[in-house]
């Protein structure tokens, strides 16, 4: 049979069931079609799920753990904090957040652990402040001033880009002003403090605690009405503020009140009994 005999017999045998051999390619292509986008999607959903999943959750479990922290269930915040690093442990915000927690336990080495961390963050002025108070209080003075101006240095760095730019501005002048008062370096102390004092006063911060160390300061040459005057502002700290105070801060208003009782004065701040 030739070639063009075949074509004879298959041409119309073709043509007569073309509209059938149609319907169903179109019909199994568009199935085909739909099953493969439905695919593509899922196959998108969890790829954004695998990528992302980590970092929502410990967000999730961060913010359930400053919660928990804020209404003081330390050790369920504790343990949210755990959770949330152990999802996305680069987050340098849970870090500093459980520093912060650990500073409450009074647990110090494993507060500077976490904030050692956290510092490697971009905002870290705040960690550069809390962990150089931390070295204060372990008279380590050298990396106390290192990190409490470079957090200066950072602040600036970032045209003050923070949550708080000014609260953590006086901060950080106050405890610069605190270690060059522990190192008897009163000219320095005085500069800082009075700059702190400063930024309180133009930004309405209170600033009882700057006034608490200043008044540490020898007085030899000062007036004694303005020497009581530094001791009677150190106790004018906000009753709301009394029950967030730091040890060393109640350690300050108890020598106010020394100093005031002698002279027949009252420190009118609520002194709370903090525990150790």
């Amino acid at each position: 049979m030739t070639a063009f005999q075949i074509l004879i017999v298959l041409v119309p045998l073709c043509v007569s069931v073309k509209p059938d051999i149609g319907k169903d390619f179109w019909r199994i292509y568009s199935e085909i079609r739909d099953l493969t986008r439905r695919a593509l999607i899922l196959l998108f959903c969890i790829s954004i799920a695998w990528i992302f999943g980590p970092i929502i959750l410990s967000q999730i479990y961060n913010s359930q753990g400053y919660y928990q922290f804020n209404q003081g269930d330390l050790q369920a915040a504790k343990l949210s904090y755990e959770k949330a690093i152990d999802f996305y442990p680069d987050n340098v915000w849970i870090h500093y957040n459980l520093g912060d927690l650990y500073e409450e336990l009074k647990d110090f080495e494993k507060a500077e652990a976490a904030y050692q961390i956290a510092i490697r963050g971009p905002s870290s002025s705040l960690v550069y402040n809390n962990l150089g108070r931390l070295y204060i209080l372990e008279k380590e003075y050298n990396s106390a001033f290192h990190l409490l101006d470079g957090g200066l240095q950072s602040l600036n760095d970032l045209n003050q880009n923070q949550a708080y730019p000014n609260e953590l501005s006086y901060t950080l002048h106050k405890n610069l002003g605190w270690l060059e008062l522990e190192q008897k370096n009163n000219p320095a102390a005085y500069i800082y403090l009075q700059e702190a004092i400063s930024i309180a006063e133009k930004n309405k911060i209170d600033a009882s605690s700057s006034y608490c160390l200043l008044a540490q300061l020898p007085s030899e040459n000062l007036d004694p009405k303005a020497h009581l005057e530094r001791w009677q502002k150190c106790c004018q700290k906000e009753e709301d503020d009394i029950t967030q105070i730091q040890p060393e801060e109640y350690e300050w208003l108890q020598l106010a009140r020394q100093h005031l009782e002698k002279e027949g004065k009252q420190c009118h701040a609520l002194v709370p009994k903090v525990s150790s």
